[in-house]
């Protein structure tokens, strides 16, 4: 798995080309996403491969909203599937981070630890001033 990459090639995406009328979806949001997965994962003690799949999942979870707003997590793991080969990722992984993008879908029912971490980074802003 090359996440970096990965990271490098879509960032700036979501960076110029999601629409400024998301004003909660941005690109700043996935960028808040990975770091509070990141938090979690290392508090969690979670493993150097899971982390990679958390945060490619995290990288991805509304990568959807490029294309459409309507089932956008549907469409995240669309662009999830066309993308990751080209960084390495195999069909395993690729399933993997889907399943963690679906657990964000409202209304959230995550079923496993990662799912778990997953849905409280993408609403961490929930418990603060922002």
């Amino acid at each position: 798995m090359q996440y970096e990459q990965a990271y490098s090639f879509l960032m700036p995406k979501l960076e110029q080309e999601l629409s400024p009328d998301y004003s909660y979806h941005s690109a700043h949001h996935t960028k808040a996403v990975i770091d509070a997965a990141d938090r979690m994962a290392i508090a969690e003690n979670i493993d150097d491969n899971e982390k990679e799949i958390l945060r490619t999942a995290a990288l991805f979870h509304d990568a959807g909203f490029l294309e459409h707003h309507v089932h956008h997590e549907e469409m995240s793991c669309t662009l999830a599937r066309q993308y990751l080969p080209n960084f390495c990722y195999n069909e395993t992984e690729i399933n993997r981070v889907c399943r963690l993008i679906m657990a964000t879908k409202l209304p959230q029912a995550p079923g496993s630890p990662l799912e778990e971490i997953m849905c409280d980074a993408d609403l961490y802003y929930l418990g603060t001033d922002r």
